[in-house]
């Protein structure tokens, strides 16, 4: 952690107790700049003259004309089919969202059901396990390189990952596919704010450092915390259309969504690390068979994370009659704190009735207030 970002956190040389006073007046100045200038309150003038003068003080790389030239990327969103329902959530250099149509139309072929079943658990986790993973390799930065998206989350595509599931025994942790598929299962840094108004007009944004703290490095008089995003980078023999080059964003497995259909409007985000999106699938899912707001941000979850790949479970997501069957099937369980964080805001037409909730696991807060007619 930088001297500056001790500073702020570890005054005396001591944390922060409970109920102190947490003061930020650099931060405080950097924000009024951008309520000023906008854009260039960051990206030009003296924060980023502070920003360049510490980065490169450490030996970092960065130029004017790398501030300079960022610029936020529209783009059109992907669209994918999940039980009469459409899903609407971020493309690549988001994969998240590839990974998130793929996850949920294996499912949808293979006739899945969430009863609980060695079956049904077995098939979650071989369906998230090629979910992302085969042909991951050509995912990257549109920008930068082709990303064949429309073929990743073709008909056709889904059915060979979903035909390749065996329903006798887990996939060998050998795979060649899955060296591409799950990441390190290191808790991201990650904060999920979805919004609905009375027009309904939608907001599902989520905001991440990557880690907590992000890269420990606070540029002096700034009072900002750099992220760790270098870290979504891949080496090149793994992912090469992720491979670091000049002016290309990184993959990242965020993938805010909205969901129409026929029981109204879901509005999601999710936190968690490479495990937010069996989190936003397992809700998606959820929200199709009836389930309101504040049951599907509480209910345990259950993801496949590490490497080697580990089946992640919280408490009460598998009893031990399952855990004995899928033990017998071949995969790895490790049972895990809670994680994650969810936001879920709803508004179902057949009550018409507007609902939000916070992931009890986190620090947020969901509130739904009624001034007209729903949208």
């Amino acid at each position: 952690m930088s001297w500056a970002a001790r500073k702020l956190l570890v005054p005396d040389g001591r944390p922060l107790a409970a109920g102190a006073v947490l003061r930020q007046p650099d931060l405080a100045a950097t924000l009024e700049q951008l309520a000023q200038r906008g854009r260039a309150g960051f990206y030009e003038g003296p924060v980023a003259a502070q920003l360049l003068k510490a980065v490169q003080a450490t030996g970092g790389v960065w130029s004017g004309e790398d501030l300079g030239r960022y610029a936020a990327a529209e783009r059109e969103p992907l669209l994918f089919d999940y039980r009469g329902y459409r899903v609407i959530t971020a493309p690549p250099p988001s994969s998240g969202g590839v990974a998130l149509a793929q996850l949920l139309g294996q499912l949808e072929i293979l006739g899945w059901r969430d009863d609980g079943s060695v079956a049904s658990r077995h098939a979650w986790i071989e369906s998230q396990r090629r979910a992302g993973g085969e042909g991951a390799a050509d995912l990257g930065d549109p920008d930068r390189v082709r990303v064949p998206t429309a073929e990743r989350v073709s008909r056709a595509q889904l059915r060979a990952l979903a035909g390749r599931i065996a329903a006798n025994h887990a996939t060998p942790a050998a795979s060649g596919a899955e060296a591409l598929l799950v990441a390190p299962a290191g808790e991201a840094a990650a904060a999920p704010i979805v919004v609905l108004d009375a027009q309904g007009n939608r907001v599902a944004a989520t905001l991440s450092l990557a880690r907590p703290f992000g890269s420990g490095f606070v540029a002096p008089g700034t009072g900002v915390f750099l992220n760790a995003a270098m870290e979504d980078f891949s080496p090149a023999t793994v992912r090469p259309a992720n491979a670091l080059s000049p002016r290309k964003r990184p993959l990242s497995p965020l993938a805010p969504v909205f969901v129409e259909g026929p029981r109204g409007l879901l509005v999601l985000g999710a936190a968690g690390g490479p495990r937010g999106v069996a989190t936003t699938g397992a809700a998606i899912s959820a929200w199709t068979r009836g389930l309101d707001p504040a049951a599907l941000v509480a209910a345990p979850r259950l993801a496949l994370a590490g490497a080697p790949p580990r089946v992640q479970f919280e408490e009460g997501a598998l009893d031990a009659a399952t855990r004995q069957g899928l033990t017998a099937l071949g995969h790895t369980l490790e049972a895990v704190p809670a994680y994650g964080e969810l936001q879920v805001l709803g508004w179902d037409v057949a009550g018409d009735t507007l609902s939000a909730a916070a992931d009890p696991r986190g620090s947020g807060r969901g509130t739904a207030v009624r001034t007209r007619a729903a949208p």
